[in-house]
């Protein structure tokens, strides 16, 4: 084999990406910064500076600064065109807002681990969700949305949106006959689902949605990817290529691409096609959905290295979890990738490298008394022990490196009435469990000694008079 062959041919598996970084090249993602054969001449493909000093490697310091041009007649193109990048003006960082080293490094990443031809970081997950819906959306057009979605992406599109002439509609994704009937109805320009979803951990059949979508000539599927994370489901991968360029992925950056930063939050959007590059970056600098190019940098530094290792570690803890939790006495259902109703789908389209480190449980309230009153009572005082007896935090995040728990009834889906609750499949005895990197033995014992303690009725008196008279801080 030639040498030649031989470089076009290797490519480096998404744990090794993770710590090396792809490259663009033109329209091509590049899975390494090692030496290349290209053309019959050695080159390496640039990716950061290496100061032989410090043995470190560093990015150009380009975070806050701008172009400068030589002249107004290289500003207004006639000297200087786009560059083979798509870049607008000629200049690759024009401006902060245009992209910096740090974007384009991370982008790359995690353009590389989707199997997409790139994409734009948000300031948000929630900003990257409202930057796929809008961009390239027709006035008066029509967005059809999977129930249950992380509430604040469904109340923007819901309640915002529709101030300019956006209508959106929610639909159940799971039942494929209801999902044609409301296509057919609305006539939508973009669906947009989560798989699986906030809270309840639902998925959805891409393939079967991919197909009603060429049925009914729809023009864009958005697919929420950020509690199966890429290194668990590429949703291209699933679609055979995405011949017909339907899908853009969104993300929240928080939970598995960030690490173990605190105050860092982020979102990322896909292309469809290399194409759409200018306008989609043009669209994102008028609009100001940028992430900070300084928290690109930590990310770049201290997130990404570490991504594989965490969501395999993670999803190993959760996995024991979720089957404790199934045995459990006083628990009615898991929902969890790895667990029937969902195992059979997760088998046919994850990578293999785990189930995810995110589940949802519900109590059984059959088991907390026989009044309705002390069962709600006893579901509250898991969260309230939670606070005070365990390492292990009630919070609406995701959060990172540490165990989160919430619920999502009385939390982050609160705004919803309780009929829309119900259509959700949120109940105020479901738990949603984002699992940390601790030890997996530590977190049951923990759940379980809050289990034990919220059955007590002395010691849950003892937490009402505590929440009374205390302003109790979790740590």
């Amino acid at each position: 084999m030639s040498k030649d062959n031989y470089f076009k041919k290797y490519q480096y598996s998404d744990q090794t990406v993770c710590i090396i970084g792809p490259e663009y090249n033109g329209e091509c993602l590049i899975a390494s910064d090692k030496i290349r054969w290209h053309e019959g001449e050695l080159y390496r493909a640039p990716s950061h500076n290496y100061d032989y000093k410090t043995a470190t490697f560093e990015f150009p310091t380009l975070e806050l600064g701008g172009y400068a041009f030589q002249s107004i007649v290289d500003f207004d193109g006639k000297k200087v065109k786009d560059n083979a990048n798509g870049y607008p003006f000629g200049a690759k960082y024009l401006y902060a807002r245009m992209g910096t080293p740090q974007h384009e490094k991370l982008s790359a990443i995690i353009s590389y681990l989707e199997r997409v031809p790139g994409g734009v970081l948000a300031p948000s997950g929630v900003a990257a969700s409202h930057l796929a819906v809008l961009f390239d959306l027709p006035k008066g057009a029509t967005v059809l949305h999977s129930v249950p979605i992380y509430d604040c992406t469904r109340a923007a599109q819901e309640h915002i949106f529709s101030n300019y002439g956006i209508q959106s509609i929610a639909s159940d994704f799971g039942n494929l006959d209801k999902l044609e009937k409301d296509i057919k109805k609305y006539k939508p320009y973009k669906l947009y689902l989560e798989s699986p979803a906030n809270p309840t951990m639902i998925m959805v059949d891409l393939p079967a949605v991919y197909k009603l979508a060429l049925k009914y000539k729809i023009k864009e599927i958005i697919v929420d990817n950020t509690f199966a994370s890429p290194i668990l489901q590429k949703p291209i991968e699933i679609m055979k290529g995405d011949p017909h360029k339907l899908i853009r992925i969104v993300h929240s950056g928080t939970k598995f691409f960030t690490g173990g930063m605190d105050g860092v939050c982020w979102g990322y959007v896909s292309l469809k096609d290399w194409s759409e590059f200018k306008q989609m970056l043009l669209f994102q600098k008028d609009m100001g959905y940028n992430m900070s190019s300084i928290d690109a940098d930590a990310v770049l530094h201290h997130g990404i290295p570490t991504l594989y290792s965490r969501v395999k570690d993670q999803s190993a803890s959760a996995w024991v979890l979720a089957k404790f939790l199934q045995k459990h006495p006083l628990v009615k259902f898991v929902n969890y990738p790895g667990l029937e109703p969902f195992k059979q789908m997760a088998d046919k389209y994850y990578t293999g490298e785990g189930y995810g480190s995110i589940l949802y449980f519900e109590f059984d309230e059959k088991k907390f008394g026989k009044s309705q009153k002390e069962a709600l009572e006893i579901s509250e005082a898991f969260g309230d022990i939670l606070g005070l007896q365990s390492f292990i935090c009630l919070a609406v995040s995701l959060g990172k490196t540490h165990t989160l728990v919430q619920n999502s009834w009385f939390m982050v889906h609160r705004f919803l009435n309780e009929a829309e609750k119900i259509k959700a499949g949120i109940s105020p005895y479901g738990w949603r469990v984002s699992v940390g990197s601790e030890k997996a033995e530590d977190i049951i014992h923990d759940l379980e000694m809050v289990m034990n303690l919220m059955m007590d009725k002395k010691y849950r008196e003892k937490i009402k008079i505590l929440k009374k008279h205390c302003r109790v801080k979790n740590h």
